[in-house]
C-alpha cells in the first residue's frame, strides 16, 4: 500500500479561508467613499466623516427650488394706495348704478331732485378721488402704469359729469351712454392696477 505523504490534508483549509476573508475585506474597504477628516482645534484630535451628496426636492417641478422675491417697499406702498383707491371706486360705481336703476325703473323709485343731488354729490367725490390718484408718486418702472391710472381717472371724472348733463337733458340716451363710458373707465383703472401688481410679481 502506498503511504500518504500528508496524513492531515485538512490542515490547509483554515489558512485558505482566512486568506479569502482578508482579500474580500480589502476589496470592500477600497470601494467605500473617501472620508473627510476634521481636526478639533482644542484637542488636536481627528474625526472622520463620510462625504454624502444631498439633493433638494424642487418645489415648482422645474428642477429649482421656488424662491419668493420681496416687493420693493416703495412699490408696495404705491400699489397699496392704488388698491385703496380701487375699493373706493367700486363704491362709486355701485352708487352710479343704483341711482340710474332707481330712475329708470317704472314706476320710478326716486324723484328728479333727489337723483340729481346724488349725481352731483357723486361727481364731487369722484373729482377728489381722481386728484388723489393723479397725485400719487409712481416708483421707477411704474410710469406706464401710472399714466394708465391717470387716463382712467380722467375718463371716470368726465363721464360722471356727462351723466349729470344727460340726466338734465331730454331723453335717456346721452345719460346711459355716459354711464357706459364711466364703467369702461372703471374697467381701465382696474386693468392698470392689475398690471402694476403683475409688474411687482403679486398674484391675485
Amino acid at each position: 500500500m502506498a503511504s500518504n505523504p500528508d496524513p492531515r490534508p485538512g490542515r490547509w483549509l483554515l489558512p485558505l479561508v482566512v486568506l479569502g476573508m482578508v482579500l474580500f475585506t480589502y476589496v470592500f474597504v477600497r470601494q467605500l467613499p473617501a472620508a473627510d477628516v476634521d481636526v478639533d482645534p482644542l484637542t488636536n484630535a481627528t474625526s472622520a466623516t463620510t462625504s454624502i451628496t444631498s439633493t433638494s426636492t424642487p418645489t415648482d417641478g422645474t428642477g429649482t427650488t421656488g424662491v419668493t422675491t420681496p416687493v420693493d417697499p416703495v412699490a408696495q406702498s404705491y400699489l397699496d394706495s392704488l388698491g385703496a383707491l380701487g375699493t373706493q371706486l367700486t363704491g362709486y360705481q355701485t352708487e352710479m348704478a343704483t341711482i340710474n336703476a332707481a330712475w329708470d325703473v317704472d314706476p320710478k323709485e326716486i324723484d328728479f331732485a333727489t337723483a340729481e343731488g346724488r349725481f352731483i354729490a357723486l361727481s364731487e367725490q369722484i373729482a377728489e378721488w381722481a386728484a388723489t390718484a393723479e397725485a400719487l408718486a409712481a416708483p421707477p418702472g411704474y410710469e406706464e402704469v401710472h399714466n394708465r391710472i391717470v387716463t382712467a381717472a380722467t375718463v371716470i371724472t368726465e363721464e360722471s359729469l356727462n351723466v349729470i348733463d344727460g340726466f338734465r337733458g331730454p331723453g335717456s340716451d346721452p345719460r346711459l351712454a355716459a354711464v357706459t363710458q364711466f364703467d369702461q373707465g372703471v374697467a381701465a383703472f382696474v386693468s392698470a392696477l392689475e398690471a402694476g401688481r403683475a409688474l411687482a410679481g403679486i398674484s391675485g
